[in-house]
Protein backbone atom coordinates (compact mmCIF):
# COMPACT_ATOMS: atom_id res chain seq x y z
CA UNK A 1 0.00 0.00 0.00
CA UNK A 2 2.74 2.47 0.63
CA UNK A 3 4.29 1.76 -2.63
CA UNK A 4 1.59 2.39 -4.24
CA UNK A 5 0.84 5.70 -2.13
CA UNK A 6 4.34 6.49 -3.21
CA UNK A 7 4.52 6.16 -6.48
CA UNK A 8 1.22 7.86 -6.80
CA UNK A 9 2.67 11.03 -5.44
CA UNK A 10 5.60 10.71 -7.61
CA UNK A 11 3.74 10.71 -10.57
CA UNK A 12 1.44 13.62 -9.59
CA UNK A 13 4.63 15.49 -8.98
CA UNK A 14 6.05 14.74 -12.18
CA UNK A 15 3.13 16.18 -13.34
CA UNK A 16 2.92 19.50 -11.34
CA UNK A 17 6.67 20.21 -12.55
CA UNK A 18 5.81 19.06 -15.91
CA UNK A 19 3.24 21.89 -16.51
CA UNK A 20 5.53 24.20 -14.40
CA UNK A 21 8.31 23.64 -16.27
CA UNK A 22 5.81 24.25 -19.64
CA UNK A 23 4.55 27.74 -18.32
CA UNK A 24 8.71 29.05 -17.68
CA UNK A 25 9.84 27.42 -21.42
CA UNK A 26 6.72 27.22 -23.69
CA UNK A 27 5.37 30.52 -24.07
CA UNK A 28 3.88 30.54 -27.52
CA UNK A 29 2.17 34.00 -26.55
CA UNK A 30 2.64 35.74 -23.50
CA UNK A 31 0.80 38.78 -21.80
CA UNK A 32 2.16 40.51 -19.00
CA UNK A 33 0.12 43.19 -17.24
CA UNK A 34 1.50 46.24 -16.97
CA UNK A 35 1.08 49.80 -14.50
CA UNK A 36 2.62 52.64 -13.21
CA UNK A 37 1.72 52.00 -10.13
CA UNK A 38 4.10 51.18 -7.69
CA UNK A 39 1.64 49.09 -5.91
CA UNK A 40 1.86 44.96 -7.20
CA UNK A 41 -0.14 43.16 -4.36
CA UNK A 42 -3.43 41.30 -5.95
CA UNK A 43 -6.87 43.11 -4.86
CA UNK A 44 -10.23 42.24 -5.81
CA UNK A 45 -11.79 43.82 -8.78
CA UNK A 46 -13.34 47.17 -8.68
CA UNK A 47 -15.45 49.39 -10.80
CA UNK A 48 -13.87 52.79 -10.60
CA UNK A 49 -14.00 56.15 -13.04
CA UNK A 50 -11.00 56.20 -14.55
CA UNK A 51 -10.00 57.40 -18.30
CA UNK A 52 -10.25 55.02 -21.47
CA UNK A 53 -7.65 56.40 -24.06
CA UNK A 54 -6.26 56.09 -27.13
CA UNK A 55 -2.30 55.71 -28.05
CA UNK A 56 -3.03 59.82 -29.26
CA UNK A 57 -4.30 60.33 -25.87
CA UNK A 58 -7.74 61.43 -26.47
CA UNK A 59 -9.52 59.94 -23.48
CA UNK A 60 -13.17 59.54 -22.57
CA UNK A 61 -14.22 59.77 -18.85
CA UNK A 62 -16.07 56.36 -17.64
CA UNK A 63 -16.07 53.86 -14.73
CA UNK A 64 -13.47 51.13 -15.47
CA UNK A 65 -12.24 48.11 -14.47
CA UNK A 66 -9.29 45.47 -14.77
CA UNK A 67 -10.08 41.70 -14.13
CA UNK A 68 -10.50 38.33 -14.64
CA UNK A 69 -14.12 37.34 -16.32
CA UNK A 70 -14.76 35.60 -12.77
CA UNK A 71 -17.31 35.84 -9.76
CA UNK A 72 -15.43 38.60 -8.45
CA UNK A 73 -15.58 40.41 -11.86
CA UNK A 74 -19.61 39.84 -11.29
CA UNK A 75 -19.69 40.86 -7.80
CA UNK A 76 -17.97 44.30 -8.96
CA UNK A 77 -20.54 44.89 -11.39
CA UNK A 78 -23.48 43.97 -9.51
CA UNK A 79 -22.28 46.20 -6.40
CA UNK A 80 -21.46 48.83 -8.75
CA UNK A 81 -24.26 48.82 -11.47
CA UNK A 82 -26.24 52.29 -10.53
CA UNK A 83 -23.13 54.18 -11.28
CA UNK A 84 -22.11 52.09 -14.44
CA UNK A 85 -26.18 52.37 -15.46
CA UNK A 86 -25.10 56.29 -14.80
CA UNK A 87 -22.69 56.75 -17.42
CA UNK A 88 -24.70 54.18 -19.94
CA UNK A 89 -20.86 52.50 -20.81
CA UNK A 90 -18.54 50.35 -19.04
CA UNK A 91 -14.62 49.66 -20.16
CA UNK A 92 -12.64 46.21 -19.70
CA UNK A 93 -9.29 45.40 -19.61
CA UNK A 94 -9.27 41.22 -19.34
CA UNK A 95 -7.23 38.62 -20.12
CA UNK A 96 -10.36 35.99 -20.09
CA UNK A 97 -12.32 34.02 -17.88
CA UNK A 98 -15.00 31.47 -16.54
CA UNK A 99 -17.68 30.88 -19.02
CA UNK A 100 -20.60 30.85 -16.26
CA UNK A 101 -19.37 34.04 -14.91
CA UNK A 102 -19.68 35.58 -18.78
CA UNK A 103 -23.07 34.48 -19.21
CA UNK A 104 -24.35 36.16 -15.86
CA UNK A 105 -22.25 39.06 -16.66
CA UNK A 106 -23.07 39.47 -19.95
CA UNK A 107 -27.03 39.36 -19.19
CA UNK A 108 -26.64 41.76 -16.39
CA UNK A 109 -24.79 44.01 -18.39
CA UNK A 110 -27.26 43.89 -21.11
CA UNK A 111 -30.30 43.91 -19.09
CA UNK A 112 -29.10 47.92 -18.14
CA UNK A 113 -28.51 48.48 -21.95
CA UNK A 114 -24.34 49.07 -21.31
CA UNK A 115 -22.46 49.79 -23.73
CA UNK A 116 -19.31 48.05 -23.46
CA UNK A 117 -15.54 48.94 -24.29
CA UNK A 118 -12.27 48.72 -24.81
CA UNK A 119 -9.57 50.75 -25.14
CA UNK A 120 -5.75 51.73 -26.25
CA UNK A 121 -4.96 51.51 -22.52
CA UNK A 122 -6.87 52.62 -19.45
CA UNK A 123 -5.65 55.37 -17.06
CA UNK A 124 -6.82 55.25 -13.48
CA UNK A 125 -5.68 57.80 -10.19
CA UNK A 126 -2.81 59.12 -13.29
CA UNK A 127 -1.46 55.36 -14.13
CA UNK A 128 -1.56 53.97 -17.23
CA UNK A 129 -2.50 50.41 -17.39
CA UNK A 130 -1.97 47.79 -20.17
CA UNK A 131 -0.85 44.38 -21.22
CA UNK A 132 2.55 43.93 -22.85
CA UNK A 133 1.63 41.44 -25.69
CA UNK A 134 4.48 39.09 -27.83
CA UNK A 135 2.52 37.61 -30.78
CA UNK A 136 3.90 35.86 -34.11
CA UNK A 137 7.41 37.18 -33.40
CA UNK A 138 6.22 41.07 -32.38
CA UNK A 139 5.64 43.24 -29.44
CA UNK A 140 2.11 44.77 -28.70
CA UNK A 141 0.95 46.94 -25.69
CA UNK A 142 -2.59 47.28 -25.16
CA UNK A 143 -5.26 46.83 -22.82
CA UNK A 144 -5.99 43.74 -23.78
CA UNK A 145 -9.67 41.71 -24.13
CA UNK A 146 -8.87 38.52 -24.91
CA UNK A 147 -11.45 34.84 -24.79
CA UNK A 148 -13.87 35.31 -22.20
CA UNK A 149 -13.71 39.03 -22.24
CA UNK A 150 -14.19 39.34 -26.09
CA UNK A 151 -17.45 37.16 -26.05
CA UNK A 152 -18.56 39.81 -23.37
CA UNK A 153 -18.06 42.82 -25.76
CA UNK A 154 -19.58 40.82 -28.49
CA UNK A 155 -22.78 40.44 -25.99
CA UNK A 156 -23.53 43.87 -25.93
CA UNK A 157 -25.77 45.91 -28.10
CA UNK A 158 -23.33 48.31 -28.52
CA UNK A 159 -19.38 48.14 -28.56
CA UNK A 160 -16.49 50.53 -28.96
CA UNK A 161 -13.22 50.98 -28.97
CA UNK A 162 -11.13 53.52 -27.78
CA UNK A 163 -8.16 54.04 -29.84
CA UNK A 164 -6.94 52.80 -33.03
CA UNK A 165 -4.89 49.56 -31.64
CA UNK A 166 -7.50 47.26 -29.95
CA UNK A 167 -5.87 43.91 -29.16
CA UNK A 168 -9.02 41.29 -29.07
CA UNK A 169 -7.81 37.77 -28.27
CA UNK A 170 -9.15 34.40 -29.20
CA UNK A 171 -8.20 31.17 -29.14
CA UNK A 172 -9.77 27.42 -29.46
CA UNK A 173 -11.79 26.23 -26.47
CA UNK A 174 -8.90 24.62 -24.28
CA UNK A 175 -7.44 24.98 -20.60
CA UNK A 176 -5.66 28.14 -20.30
CA UNK A 177 -3.55 28.45 -17.14
CA UNK A 178 -3.98 32.02 -16.29
CA UNK A 179 -0.86 31.84 -13.81
CA UNK A 180 1.40 31.77 -16.80
CA UNK A 181 -0.77 32.65 -19.55
CA UNK A 182 0.02 29.83 -20.76
CA UNK A 183 -2.53 27.93 -23.28
CA UNK A 184 -1.72 24.19 -22.89
CA UNK A 185 -4.07 21.50 -24.25
CA UNK A 186 -5.16 19.47 -20.97
CA UNK A 187 -7.41 17.08 -22.32
CA UNK A 188 -10.57 19.25 -21.01
CA UNK A 189 -13.73 18.27 -21.75
CA UNK A 190 -14.89 20.02 -25.07
CA UNK A 191 -18.96 19.44 -24.52
CA UNK A 192 -18.88 21.12 -21.23
CA UNK A 193 -16.53 24.35 -23.74
CA UNK A 194 -19.57 23.84 -26.34
CA UNK A 195 -22.64 23.48 -24.26
CA UNK A 196 -21.45 27.09 -22.42
CA UNK A 197 -20.99 28.94 -25.92
CA UNK A 198 -24.22 27.48 -27.10
CA UNK A 199 -26.08 28.72 -24.01
CA UNK A 200 -24.01 31.95 -23.87
CA UNK A 201 -25.47 32.56 -28.05
CA UNK A 202 -29.09 31.96 -27.04
CA UNK A 203 -28.87 34.04 -24.58
CA UNK A 204 -28.49 37.05 -27.14
CA UNK A 205 -31.53 38.98 -27.41
CA UNK A 206 -31.10 39.35 -31.86
CA UNK A 207 -30.23 37.07 -34.59
CA UNK A 208 -27.78 39.65 -35.65
CA UNK A 209 -25.42 39.13 -32.19
CA UNK A 210 -25.37 35.61 -32.60
CA UNK A 211 -24.88 35.22 -36.01
CA UNK A 212 -20.94 37.92 -35.13
CA UNK A 213 -20.56 35.17 -32.03
CA UNK A 214 -21.44 32.22 -34.35
CA UNK A 215 -18.66 33.71 -36.68
CA UNK A 216 -16.23 34.85 -33.94
CA UNK A 217 -16.28 31.07 -32.63
CA UNK A 218 -15.60 29.15 -35.76
CA UNK A 219 -12.75 31.47 -36.19
CA UNK A 220 -10.95 30.55 -32.69
CA UNK A 221 -11.88 26.93 -33.42
CA UNK A 222 -9.60 27.16 -36.12
CA UNK A 223 -6.78 28.89 -34.12
CA UNK A 224 -4.24 26.51 -32.70
CA UNK A 225 -4.82 24.94 -29.46
CA UNK A 226 -1.24 26.38 -27.81
CA UNK A 227 -1.92 30.09 -28.90
CA UNK A 228 -4.15 32.99 -28.48
CA UNK A 229 -4.84 35.09 -31.67
CA UNK A 230 -5.40 38.90 -32.02
CA UNK A 231 -7.33 39.65 -34.39
CA UNK A 232 -6.27 42.10 -37.08
CA UNK A 233 -7.73 45.35 -38.62
CA UNK A 234 -9.67 43.67 -41.23
CA UNK A 235 -10.90 40.99 -38.74
CA UNK A 236 -11.77 43.80 -36.59
CA UNK A 237 -13.88 45.38 -39.42
CA UNK A 238 -15.44 41.83 -41.35
CA UNK A 239 -17.07 40.47 -37.91
CA UNK A 240 -18.48 43.97 -37.07
CA UNK A 241 -16.46 43.72 -33.66
CA UNK A 242 -17.09 47.31 -32.86
CA UNK A 243 -19.92 49.58 -33.83
CA UNK A 244 -20.69 52.82 -31.61
CA UNK A 245 -18.79 55.54 -32.29
CA UNK A 246 -17.65 57.71 -29.14
CA UNK A 247 -16.75 61.64 -27.95
CA UNK A 248 -13.71 62.22 -26.69
CA UNK A 249 -12.90 64.52 -23.90
CA UNK A 250 -9.87 66.48 -22.63
CA UNK A 251 -8.03 64.08 -19.78
CA UNK A 252 -5.98 66.87 -18.89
Amino acid sequence: MLKKIATYLIFSLAICLTLVAACVFFRPYAIDFFSDSESVEYTPPVVEIGLACSNDKDCIEVPVIISTIDYGFLFAIEKSIDLIREHGVLCIMSGGGDGKALLQASTLLRDNSITLCTADYLQIDGNKHFFDVEFEGRSYQGSACASACGFLVLSAEKRVHVGVAPLFGIHTPTVVLDFCFCAIPLWPDKRDGLSQMSEFIDSLPNEDQKIIVRKVYKHSLDTPSELITFLNSEDIEQFNIYNTSINYVDKN
